[in-house]
């Protein structure tokens, strides 16, 4: 359960420092812990975008037959050959 130390209006808590869980002394503003959650968010996506890039490319090399077929197909849809 989220404590505040702030004053509670009605059902809903009023003010912007909030306790963690569990812990009765460490105190987080509610934009840093937002923050937080944003930027986990956003490295689980790009741990997730770079897993499926890792995947394309192994991929690509397995139906080529190699690094270096991979290669010379690339340069040549590039180039038009």
């Amino acid at each position: 359960m989220i404590r505040t130390r702030n004053a509670r209006l009605g059902s809903r808590t009023v003010g912007k420092r909030v306790r963690a869980l569990g812990n009765n002394d460490d105190t987080v503003d509610l934009p840093e812990g937002v923050s937080r959650v944003g930027a986990g968010v956003l490295m689980v996506l790009a741990a997730l975008i770079g897993v499926w890039g890792i995947l394309c490319l192994a991929s690509g090399i397995r139906v080529c037959g190699g690094v270096s077929a991979l290669a010379a197909n690339w340069l040549a849809s590039i180039l038009g050959g």
